[in-house]
């Protein structure tokens, strides 16, 4: 699902880095091999999907080469394994974009290297194998006669299971959800805030209004229902529409809330579960403050009343708030 933003037709998201996965993209062209090296000339548009396109592919005459299909592999494969387009972390960049990246990573600029450190090999590759990131970084060099042969690549000790991690990648999940929930607030940015600020920044009230837009049945919730009918409309396809949803519904409840809403909207969201602990920490604290809390302030002024606050949820009075205790105060406060 989450290629198919750049093109790709089927993937299989993996869980481990031995995992492994099946892309069809929807263009190829015939090559010939051993073909001259490319000049630099004027920027063209090349043939393809421009979110794998090497740098190379944007000189005037370019055509397509085997170093060309090992970049597309090095973008794929850094998708798969951080949950992130490596020219598009937030999913919020165009083709024009990610091309204007791609045209300063070209190797007459003398920082290339060290701007490919910056943009792409960052902390979204926290986790992984040296082994991995070093055959990253060769998939996707600048310099396409640097770059990494398909037999070298197949006789790679990462391909060959030598080197690749089995530990479970436990932020994979989160990292894909991270990127839905750009997308959900990057697509009504798109469909709402066309005339707002530039930065995609929005208002209290710009937000209420745009939440009260996509409420379609006015009952002060959004359900899967709404925003399929809303999504639809800007050709998402009804799988990732759910996708979206799901990832977006914070607590859980299966529809999203007001709070929720607005949390997602606010927030440049480069971590899914910090937003979502974030929202319910959020949540957690205003129930406490409510019930507790100087009811003219709504604040807490010092370290003894926090104490005092602590002691009368510790209903076991053993020094700690467990599970059942903390579900006693929501539950009072009418959290289900």
């Amino acid at each position: 699902q989450l290629l198919q933003k750049y093109g790709a037709k089927s993937t299989l998201c993996p869980k481990t880095e031995q995992h492994e996965a099946v892309v069809d993209n929807s263009k190829g062209v015939t090559i010939q091999h051993n073909e001259p090296p490319l000049q630099e000339a004027e920027d063209h548009m090349p043939l393809g999907t421009i979110a794998y396109c090497p740098p190379e592919l944007f000189l005037k005459g370019s055509t397509a080469t085997p170093a060309s299909d090992m970049w597309a592999i090095g973008v794929i494969m850094f998708i798969l394994l951080t949950g992130s387009h490596p020219f598009d972390r937030f999913s919020d960049k165009t083709d024009d974009d990610i091309k204007d990246t791609l045209i300063k990573l070209r190797p007459s600029n003398s920082d290339h290297l060290n701007l490919m450190d910056e943009l792409v090999f960052d902390d979204r590759i926290e986790g992984l194998s040296d082994s991995c990131i070093a055959l990253m970084r060769r998939l996707m060099q600048p310099d396409p006669n640097k770059r990494l042969l398909s037999e070298d690549f197949l006789r790679h000790p990462w391909i060959q299971g030598l080197t690749a991690s089995w530990k479970t990648m436990g932020k994979a999940h989160d990292k894909l959800k991270s990127l839905w929930q750009n997308k959900f607030r990057t697509e009504i940015i798109k469909k709402y805030a066309k005339d707002g600020p530039g930065d995609g920044s929005l208002s209290e009230n710009n937000l209420k209004e745009i939440f009260q837009a996509l409420d379609l049945k006015k009952n002060g919730v959004l359900e899967l229902e709404e925003i399929m009918t809303v999504f639809r409309d800007m050709g998402i396809t009804e799988e990732n529409i759910r996708t979206i949803f799901e990832c977006a519904d914070l607590d859980g409840t299966g529809v999203i809330h007001w709070e929720e809403f607005r949390a997602l909207m606010r927030e440049h969201i480069n971590d899914g579960p910090g937003l979502q602990v974030r929202y319910l920490q959020q949540r957690f604290k205003s129930h406490v403050l409510n019930n507790f809390a100087d009811k003219e302030t709504t604040t807490i002024s010092d370290r003894s009343n926090l104490r005092e606050i602590f002691k009368a949820i510790d209903l076991k009075g053993n020094g700690i708030l467990d599970p059942h205790e903390i579900r006693v105060v929501l539950r009072s406060a009418g959290e289900q």
